[in-house]
């Protein structure tokens, strides 16, 4: 933009009394009539095909550039105020919604402070008004909007004041706020985020396409009862391209392949599905450990995926317990049936899992104990 605008106006006939640029944003005076603007208009479309501008000239002695509605005085001079666009609807979050104290009041600050800060003295009364009614409107009391109007006097933080962590919780009144506090005195400070909100709630409008996103995804064997868990950043169908393409070109590149390879089945590409779609990379890599633990007939046997830490496999299994007995009449009732044997119950089951897990750690423990004892 820099080098275009210095080609432009160097090579115009006619050059603008001022030429003032933020980004992409002109904010032009100019001296030699309407004719001659829009002839400079054509001038600087035809610098560069791909560049073009577009005109807004003042209208009533006013002329918005970004937030900033410029108007023309008796005097020749120029003041200035909030710029609002005509479907401007002053609908903001509203008092009664719930919100943490802190993010309803950061409304308040941030409206009177962007009227301060892009208001000259002559404009600052009629538009502090404004801010006033909107924010009454949106059911602001007057003792909230007189004292955000007080003038701030911002404590710098010292070393000692500065948080050692944050916590993420969503707020819900009553129970996080009182949390927050208690963190507080540890020197946590507290992050709110929404519970629930309308999106997601309501359906997507827009047409879904098939294996459109990214996450975690299976795919299974046609010939037997095994399929294969992975993740990815990328487009599902993306990735089951690259895995049809190793298995017809008989590349073992990961444990789908190599299945392929070893067995000579046929996998069922057709049947990919995505098991969740997750953007961010850990969370990915740990709902793919927990589906490969929850999937026993899997085909990863190859080292390239991340495995489930010792410690949740408990709690999984005792999860999946539980699903498959509500899910299965079966295992509902407590008197076996003469063709099965009967089934311990959940917590039993859970009682011999926690055990095989404490074995595992103290094992784990004795065989780091043991290296380190040899080392010294």
């Amino acid at each position: 933009m820099e080098d275009l605008e210095e080609r432009a106006i160097k090579s115009a006939e006619y050059k603008p009394e001022m030429w003032l640029r933020y980004v992409d944003d002109t904010f032009v005076i100019w001296t030699h009539g309407k004719e001659k603007l829009n002839g400079f208009l054509t001038h600087l479309n035809s610098i560069h095909h791909k560049i073009q501008f577009t005109m807004e000239i003042e209208e009533n002695n006013k002329l918005p550039f970004l937030d900033v509605s410029i108007i023309k005085n008796r005097t020749g001079g120029l003041g200035y105020t909030v710029y609002r666009k005509p479907t401007h609807t002053d609908r903001y979050l509203h008092a009664e919604s719930h919100h943490h104290p802190s993010q309803l009041n950061s409304v308040l600050k941030t409206l009177i402070t962007r009227s301060e800060r892009l208001t000259d003295n002559e404009h600052k009364t009629e538009e502090i008004e404004k801010v006033k009614k909107a924010l009454q409107q949106n059911g602001f009391s007057d003792n909230n909007i007189k004292r955000a109007l007080r003038p701030r006097h911002n404590r710098e933080r010292t070393e000692e004041d500065k948080p050692v962590a944050k916590a993420l919780l969503p707020y819900i009144k009553g129970t996080t706020d009182k949390i927050s506090k208690v963190l507080k005195k540890h020197k946590i400070e507290t992050v709110f985020n929404t519970d629930r909100k309308i999106g997601n709630i309501l359906p997507s409008a827009k047409t879904k396409i098939p294996l459109e996103g990214q996450g975690v995804y299976q795919i299974p064997c046609g010939d037997c009862e095994k399929s294969y868990i992975g993740q990815t950043n990328r487009r599902v169908q993306t990735r089951r391209e690259e895995h049809r393409n190793a298995v017809e070109k008989n590349q073992a590149t990961s444990s789908l392949a190599q299945h392929a390879k070893n067995t000579g089945h046929k996998i069922n590409f057709e049947e990919t599905r995505i098991i969740a779609n997750i953007e961010h990379k850990t969370k990915r890599i740990i709902r793919e450990a927990i589906e490969i633990e929850k999937h026993t007939k899997n085909l990863n046997t190859r080292d390239d995926t991340q495995r489930l830490p010792i410690a949740w496999k408990p709690i999984l299994a005792n999860k999946i317990i539980r699903a498959r007995r509500n899910a299965s009449p079966s295992m509902t009732s407590d008197a076996p049936t003469s063709s099965e044997p009967r089934r311990k119950p959940v917590k039993e089951n859970a009682k011999i899992i926690y055990k095989a897990a404490a074995e595992q750690v103290n094992t784990s423990s004795q065989r780091i104990t043991r290296s380190r004892t040899k080392k010294t």
